[in-house]
């Protein structure tokens, strides 16, 4: 996204085009109106973290209220404004618009006003708090209680909590929804624990919510410092200890972390500043100074076979994991792995079973991709394999973690755009 920011007439200019839509709307329906657009003080009106808040707004509406008879959004350097139109009861939308904008601190950036179906805006009644003191807000207002500069430092803090705990929410999420894919060759699923004997689906869940705060931290230091590496590499040892201490010494996200935390910071440098997160995250990964080898499984290979891994895919700004992502955009996240499984030299692959498990791999998920798209006979395809990778004790945590990245790319793609 590139951030820009506005001026008067270009505000003036916004106000009147809401106007307009706002009265063709109460003109063509008949109905009450809500419209949602969000205070933000200063001349920057839309970044990522705005765009962001703004959405969950919007789905905090259509939670509160269901779905409405008509719907539309505008985006702009101006602000996203979004109008909803409900068969429904003015003074009651109304009440359920100000308990959304009063039940967070995000909230108190939401501007839901409600028109009814004669188009007079309804008065919200209690007085709405500052963003900066928490007193009533007409009043610093008035009394120019608090600068600009203040305004904005109380903005950024609640954008960026808010911000942070979605992620990490939904980074989470994205780890225990790539476990609970069934099934997936050599992988931890709910059929089996794949070609593991130390780790099972509840080990995986334990250890994805054990994350939560270092992924949530890693938004936090790119939105802060703009992230470098040393920052998050020593979160990142520090998100082991915990995934090691859940786990009783089991490693079942050592790969994630890393790749997670890099494309975290990477969101997170771009909540206020804007840019693409890719370019970040291979900056990121790139100001990495250690030496390659550092002792790892991933380290090893490289060593052996010229696959970068893990780090090369992070340097490269996630090509596999984006890879997946676009598939997914359109099919499922079944061909998003196999695709994963046939093209990627995955690094666990190589380090259990050497090229030819690796070979027999990329094969054998290729066949399966050149099978008719019939759901049925692509799982029985994928069972069978999973049962051979089991016997040959392959399993491809590699491409689990970026279909996991996947995933996550899938949920927060606002951010990407």
């Amino acid at each position: 996204m590139n951030i820009c920011p506005v001026t008067l007439p270009m505000m003036l200019d916004a106000r009147e085009r809401r106007q307009m839509i706002q009265n063709r709307l109460l003109e063509e329906f008949k109905l009450p109106l809500v419209c949602l657009t969000m205070n933000i003080a200063g001349d920057i009106k839309d970044t990522p973290a705005i765009s962001l808040a703004f959405s969950c707004g919007a789905d905090a509406i259509r939670g509160s209220l269901g779905e409405p008879v008509h719907f539309e959004t505008v985006e702009g350097a101006t602000g996203r404004e979004a109008f909803f139109v409900y068969a429904s009861d003015a003074a009651a939308i109304k009440s359920k618009a100000v308990r959304i904008e009063e039940a967070s601190d995000t909230g108190r950036l939401f501007d839901i006003d409600v028109l009814g179906e004669n188009g007079e805006k309804l008065s919200r009644g209690a007085a709405r708090a500052c963003i900066v003191c928490g007193g009533p807000a007409a009043v610093c207002s008035r009394s120019r209680a608090h600068g600009l500069d203040q305004i904005r430092e109380a903005t950024f803090s609640v954008l960026t909590e808010f911000a942070a705990s979605y992620l990490a929410d939904t980074a989470c999420r994205a780890l225990y929804d790539e476990v609970h894919l069934t099934p997936k060759p050599g992988l931890v699923d709910e059929n089996n624990t794949g070609a593991h004997d130390d780790m099972d689906i509840a080990m995986f869940e334990r250890s994805a919510s054990a994350l939560h705060p270092y992924f949530k931290k890693a938004v936090c230091i790119g939105a802060e410092k703009a992230a470098c590496f040393a920052g998050l590499h020593a979160l990142g040892q520090a998100a082991e200890a915990a995934m090691f201490a859940e786990t009783g010494g089991v490693n079942t996200h050592k790969g994630a972390i890393y790749s997670f935390l890099i494309l975290l910071g990477a969101i997170g440098a771009s909540l206020h500043r804007g840019g693409d997160v890719f370019i970040r995250a291979s900056e990121i990964a790139k100001s990495d100074t250690r030496s390659r080898s550092i002792g790892t499984h991933g380290s090893r290979v490289f060593e052996k076979y010229g696959v970068p891994g893990a780090r090369g895919e992070a340097e490269n700004g996630f090509p596999s994991a984006r890879r997946a992502y676009e598939i997914m955009k359109a099919r499922t996240a079944h061909e998003a792995l196999l695709t994963l499984l046939s093209e990627a030299a995955d690094t666990n692959v190589l380090h259990r079973g050497g090229k030819e498990a690796l070979a027999f791999l990329q094969t054998e998920s290729r066949r399966i991709l050149e099978l008719s798209r019939d759901a049925d006979q692509r799982i029985d395809a994928l069972l069978e394999l999973d049962r051979e990778c089991i016997k040959r004790g392959i399993s491809p945590g590699g491409c689990a973690d970026m279909l996991a990245m996947a995933l996550l790319l899938k949920k927060i793609d606002i951010l990407l755009k």
